[in-house]
């Protein structure tokens, strides 16, 4: 708009003395008044405004902001179009060995793609996800407590990642211990423990009950599309359980393992995510929770060259946080 002032001015015509002389009485007589006004006004001691307005002015509406003024809630999220990126991905697994999952959900819009989405992989220690969600589940029903403590059985220990390995047989731990050693470090041995705790067919029957629909109940298996569902059970759990959720997302906010999601975004990135490795298995899923356009990502890997699998997951999820990034 242009905010110049065009409004006209106008002058009387002529200009001769008799016009001039007749508008010198009211500027007189205003010149006075505003005078008198402006002694009364310093007599009380108040303070005139700077135009001696004798009514207050109407007061006016909020000019309406411009867009680039609004506050970013104020318009809707961008909705996602999904087909470049995957495209991309595509061309970022192409040539690689082995076989890949992909999963991506935009959490606005419930919008997403995939690449193998349900196709069975090995979870691997992604599976301690639904595991301790669980278990907090469990707590939040009343049906134990997390301060509860487990002492170490024979039958406990497992090689591989965590710390518990190496302590001895009798060590005891609470139930919140355990979960938080579980997601943090992966620890192998501290999950086997609240397995033991929870029944596996009573864990079975509730990654049943998330919607699940490869089941690992033959087999440590799972989908790049479950991982998901499993990330989301915990975010409907937070919103639920705020305490209880709080801690279960700020232990996975909080692991040991960040080579692959995490890896090459931004270092102040929000990322809760849980890896998982086996001999020729790479596997990471989890939730990136930009502001705008939080999103949820599932990697599995099949068959693969680790190293290379490794660097390509990390790849991968730069793309996908470069195009959620950039949406409005």
């Amino acid at each position: 708009m242009d905010n110049r002032d065009h409004s006209s001015v106008s002058h009387p015509p002529g200009g001769g003395r008799h016009r001039k002389t007749a508008a010198v009485l009211p500027l007189a007589a205003a010149l006075i008044l505003a005078f008198l006004i402006a002694a009364a006004y310093a007599v009380a001691g108040r303070r005139l405004s700077p135009r001696l307005q004798v009514t207050p002015p109407l007061e006016q509406p909020e000019a309406e902001a411009s867009p680039l003024e609004r506050r970013p809630e104020s318009t809707p999220p961008a909705i996602p179009d999904y087909a470049e990126l995957e495209k991309a991905v595509k061309q970022t697994i192409q040539g690689k060995t082995g076989t890949w999952g992909v999963y991506v959900e935009d959490l606005n819009t419930g919008l997403r793609f995939g690449i193998n989405p349900d196709l069975e992989f090995v979870a691997a220690s992604t599976i301690k996800v639904p595991l301790v969600l669980f278990l907090y589940r469990q707590a939040q029903d009343g049906k134990l407590d997390l301060n509860e403590t487990l002492a170490i059985k024979p039958e406990d220990y497992e090689s591989g990642t965590g710390r518990l390995q190496s302590r001895p047989v009798g060590s005891r731990y609470t139930l919140r211990e355990l979960a938080r050693l579980a997601l943090v470090d992966s620890d192998n041995v501290a999950t086997r423990m609240l397995l033991r705790r929870l029944g596996r067919e009573s864990f079975q029957a509730y990654v049943h009950e998330l919607g699940a629909f490869i089941s690992p109940d033959r087999e440590n298996v799972t989908s790049p599309r479950d991982m998901a569902a499993f990330f989301k059970a915990v975010l409907a759990f937070k919103k639920e359980a705020p305490a209880l959720g709080g801690e279960l997302l700020d232990a996975l906010q909080h692991t040991n393992f960040n080579d692959r999601i995490p890896a090459l975004l931004p270092p102040d990135t929000p990322v809760a995510h849980k890896i998982g490795n086996q001999v020729r298995v790479v596997n990471d899923a989890g939730l990136v929770l930009l502001p705008r356009h939080p999103y949820l990502i599932s990697l599995f890997t099949d068959d693969v060259n680790e190293g290379e699998a490794t660097a390509t997951l990390a790849q991968i999820s730069k793309l996908v946080y470069d195009y959620q990034a950039g949406l409005r």
